[in-house]
């Protein structure tokens, strides 16, 4: 049998015969819509540090997280996000310049909203729930720091990103109109929901789960 050496080969076949390495094209983790374990540990995305970081050139703009964006803007950038178009801070940042600021605050909104297990999780809804159920003012902040720490690592840090941000936001009120009450009604059904299509047992629990989320940002700094 003949074996044929490499320039042989080559004189035979023509072009090289080396073989490159084919790149496997690149998978895109989807950002809205995973869960935060999905996204990477520690991993706290761009959408939300980069947009808040943007929204706090509007701190004074009237009702912002409870005005409307423009929806189709927002849908069309959530695609483009889980399509990995916007792979880095810099692209995320040059996207979100494009857009008025109550449209990123409606994407950050979003973001939350379609998270497939929300920041509380849905293994700890009950405690949350019965947590901000306790009479005594001064026990409830325990007991709900408490619950607090049940929470993998990752989720409070994205927790103490955003009730910083809605803590700082609230102290403009007189100017926006978004106080930490009004802020709390607009984000406590994104952060805390019972798993599955539980209507009726969210409206119930929708005290607990509202005053919960305005104890979290009056007392971040002591909570988380």
């Amino acid at each position: 049998m003949v074996v044929l050496n490499h320039s042989a080969m080559k004189f035979l076949f023509g072009g090289s015969t080396t073989q490159t390495n084919q790149t496997s094209p690149q998978i895109h983790k989807p950002i809205f819509g995973a869960s935060l374990e999905d996204l990477g540990e520690g991993e706290v995305p761009h959408i939300l540090t980069v947009g808040l970081e943007m929204l706090q050139e509007h701190m004074k703009v009237e009702g912002l997280f409870r005005l409307s964006g423009d929806n189709r803007l927002m849908n069309q950038t959530r695609d483009d996000f889980n399509e990995g178009k916007y792979p880095t801070e810099e692209a995320t940042r040059e996207i979100l310049s494009s857009l008025k600021e109550h449209t990123i605050a409606g994407l950050v909104k979003m973001w939350f909203r379609e998270l497939s297990d929300p920041v509380l999780t849905f293994d700890h809804y009950d405690m949350f729930i019965a947590a901000h159920g306790v009479p005594d003012p001064v026990t409830r902040l325990d007991v709900i720091k408490k619950v607090l720490t049940f929470l993998p690592t990752q989720n409070k840090e994205v927790l103490r990103i955003l009730c910083k941000f809605l803590n700082q936001l609230s102290s403009y009120q007189s100017e926006n109109k978004m106080n930490s009450q009004n802020l709390s009604i607009v984000f406590a059904p994104n952060l805390l929901r019972p798993e599955g299509n539980q209507l009726k047992l969210l409206m119930s629990d929708s005290q607990y789960s509202t005053g919960l989320m305005k104890t979290l940002i009056d007392d971040y700094q002591f909570l988380i």
